[in-house]
């Protein structure tokens, strides 16, 4: 799957209103209530002025909603008001917080004041109702109201809403959104005017064009705009993937990013903009560093200001280059959005003693090299405090260095030279601070060591599937060509086409088509590959290097390519290099199939082997070795030997290539006696030699057949059967 055009499927979207609206919660702001619930209603009670009606309401924006309704207002031109009233059970600490904000509308069933209004509408604090500010409702659309929140506000336990006017004829209804205290922000660009527009530049995909525009979502000084983004020339969604992706590098000085804890934007899609087919306007992200990793994502469907926010991952390198990028698979243009308040959100409250990252990438078994990053409390950690154990033993302290940071501290273990077991091992770290008594913090997690180098290993690369109808090795003999002879260094299925439903499963667009010629029913590129051979392990393979390599990208689930091959008879580990941008949980899915039938037709049948899954890897591209494991969570030992076809069904992440470890082989097992005719035939697997006898206390002896199937003529008599290793 190519770095830059292709998002992730799955993404979770919270809602808060911010502008118009909003549709993710802003990291480190504090909500006082979504009332998204019924339950939220009772928190809530009319408290001064006319006693006004809450009730519970579906038309929150979006979720649920307070509705507050006073229908019984004199109209005598003396001032009347409507309160209400939360406690709060953990004050809120205002100095954190920049600003209070709600969203308010009024309902088109109530009756305006002279001046055309719904009231005076203000958030207030404390048993003296001290005002954070303000104004006037004039809109039946859900508005978002903000003020700041002023230096020296107390911490704050009780919050009251109030509405009044001195006119009010009656009745009155109004709803009440997303009441937020909000965490300072620092602009990356307001676009206040041209020159914040003038350092973003096109770079990648559909070149759109970029200029400085009047519309404004409001935020930033007088006068203030946005950006425009436009393209209008998006081929027919049969062409596949298309993106719009601009930039702005060279920050100087760069963002200390672990001063914040979330990056947000506000967005709206101007109304003359083609939707796709699923009525949105492309999979919008904001992407970090020159490999464009993203910090997040969403589909656009709003054609008012919104605002978008997602959280900053512990350990997340400095913003020194930022990259927005709008794709779809189904663009057919033109599509206009703009863009303002581009923001980082700062962290809250006190720091926390913390273990804030820990390692998440495959290590090789000879460059065992370990990283953490930990964070001071109120008090600073006490490096000398600092234990590490790994697989349940205390590490050796030698190979174990802290050095304090201006924050906290790192850790790292560094056992390069000695060779580890592959597969997955435990860590455990404790630590405490320098108070007294002094806090403490432990955890634990795994980590996991890849084969690398490990002798015998074979290789299985995904571009080299089967061909024209279930063949295979074409290059056979040829030196470094041959693919059932290591090493094999890549290239042997150059130019070879495919057949769908044999030979492979998947319906590609034409993203990326390279190396092989397969086509599905309409003439088009079938499978989509990568040429991956500068990614993270994209010509490693451990005891030599590849000279060609692809992987395997635009993946859906239900795709599959089979594979023949000559193995050398023995019991392997599976091991699977896959990538994908992000990590959050479960976005590599794929598992290992042993096939068996007829490979040149479609009468085939798949057993599976086992199962690879994990996080993403911080990239497309971006490998990590993923062991296979099978039901129980174990690492699965499959037994291979000989000429046989393997699928790898592929569900979620890059698929670059396979490797069969070679491990100590289990016990021998007896996996069949069939008769055919006169003769019985006895199967096994696990090597060793067949022995039989009369009975099962003896005497044995040996057939002198190791190869896993013997056969004799059937008699009348018993003889029973054993394998001998």
């Amino acid at each position: 799957m190519n770095q830059i055009n292709q998002p992730p499927k799955l993404f979770a979207i919270t809602a808060l209103a911010l502008g118009l609206v909003t549709l993710q919660v802003h990291a480190q702001d504090q909500l006082v209530d979504t009332f998204d619930t019924e339950a939220t209603v009772s928190a809530w009670t009319p408290t001064w002025g006319t006693t006004p009606v809450l009730s519970f309401s579906t038309n929150g924006s979006p979720g649920g909603a307070l509705r507050v309704e006073a229908d019984y207002f004199t109209g005598a031109g003396t001032w009347e008001q409507a309160v209400i009233l939360k406690t709060l059970t953990t004050a809120v600490k205002a100095s954190d917080y920049e600003t209070v904000s709600i969203d308010v509308k009024a309902d088109p069933s109530s009756l305006p004041t002279t001046g055309n209004q719904y009231g005076y509408f203000e958030v207030k604090y404390g048993s003296a109702g001290t005002s954070f500010g303000g104004v006037n409702i004039t809109s039946t659309n859900w508005t978002r109201l903000k003020w700041p929140v002023p230096a020296g506000t107390p911490d704050i336990s009780q919050i009251l809403i109030q509405i009044g006017s001195g006119d009010f004829t009656g009745k009155v209804i109004w709803e009440l959104d997303n009441l937020s205290f909000n965490a300072p922000r620092v602009a990356i660009n307001r676009f206040d005017d041209a020159t914040e527009a003038d350092v973003w530049t096109p770079e990648w995909g559909t070149a759109v064009v970029l200029s400085f525009d009047a519309e404004d979502a409001g935020g930033g000084a007088a006068g203030s705009g946005s950006l425009k983004a436009s393209a209008d020339y998006f081929t027919p969604a049969s062409d596949g993937w298309e993106q719009m992706v601009f930039k702005h590098i060279d920050f100087d000085p760069a963002f200390a990013i672990a001063d914040y804890a979330g990056i947000a934007v506000d967005v709206k899609v101007d109304p003359s903009s083609v939707p796709t087919p699923a009525n949105q306007y492309g999979y919008y992200e904001l992407k970090y560093g020159s490999g464009g990793v993203s910090y997040g994502g969403v589909n656009l469907s709003a054609t008012n200001w919104t605002t978008y926010s997602w959280p900053i991952a512990a350990g997340t390198p400095d913003l020194v280059q930022l990259r927005v990028q709008n794709g779809n698979g189904s663009f057919v243009g033109p599509i206009t959005f703009f863009m303002d308040n581009l923001v980082l959100i700062k962290k809250v409250g006190a720091p926390t003693l913390a273990i804030l990252t820990s390692p998440i990438d495959d290590v090789k078994r000879t460059d065992v090299v370990l990283n953490w990053l930990l964070s001071d409390g109120a008090t600073a950690i006490n490096v000398n405090s600092v234990k590490l154990s790994l697989d349940g033993k205390l590490a050796d302290t030698a190979k174990v260095v802290t050095t304090k940071t201006a924050n906290g501290a790192t850790v790292v273990f560094d056992d390069t030279g000695n060779e580890w077991a592959a597969g997955e091992h435990t860590w455990s770290l404790q630590f405490t601070d320098s108070s007294t008594p002094a806090n403490s913090v432990s955890g634990q997690g795994t980590f996991v060591v890849n084969p690398y180098p490990t002798e015998g290993t074979f290789v299985i690369e995904t571009e080299d599937f089967n061909y024209d109808t279930g063949k295979y090795n074409p290059m056979k003999g040829t030196p470094e060509m041959d693919v059932d002879v290591m090493p094999y260094l890549g290239g042997a299925y150059d130019t070879l086409g495919a057949t769908a439903g044999i030979d492979y499963n998947g319906n590609d667009e034409n993203d990326s088509d390279l190396y092989r010629t397969e086509l599905d029913a309409t003439g088009q590129n079938a499978v989509n590959l990568v040429n991956n051979i500068g990614g993270r392990w994209g010509s490693d393979r451990g005891l030599y290097t590849a000279t060609v390599n692809y992987r395997k990208g635009w993946v859906d689930n239900g795709e599959w390519l089979n594979y023949t091959r000559t193995f050398p008879a023995t019991n392997y580990n599976v091991w699977g290099a896959f990538s994908r941008d992000g990590r959050d949980p479960n976005q590599v899915s794929a598992s290992l199939a042993l096939v068996s039938g007829n490979i040149t037709t479609s009468n085939q049948t798949a057993q599976i082997l086992g199962t690879f899954s994990g996080p993403g890897t911080g990239g497309w591209g971006r490998n990590i070795l993923f062991p296979m494991k099978d039901s129980s969570g174990a690492m699965a030992v499959v037994t291979l030997g000989g000429l046989q076809t393997v699928r790898a069904n592929i569900a979620g992440g890059d698929f670059d290539y396979l490797v069969f470890v070679p491990t100590a082989p289990g016990p021998p097992k007896i996996t069949g006696a069939t008769r055919t005719g006169n003769t019985v035939t006895i199967t096994w697997t696990g090597g060793g030699v067949l022995e039989s006898a009369p009975s099962l206390s003896g005497p044995w002896t040996s057939t002198n057949d190791s190869d896993g199937s013997y056969s004799e003529a059937a008699t009348a008599t018993i003889k029973f059967f054993r394998v001998h290793r």
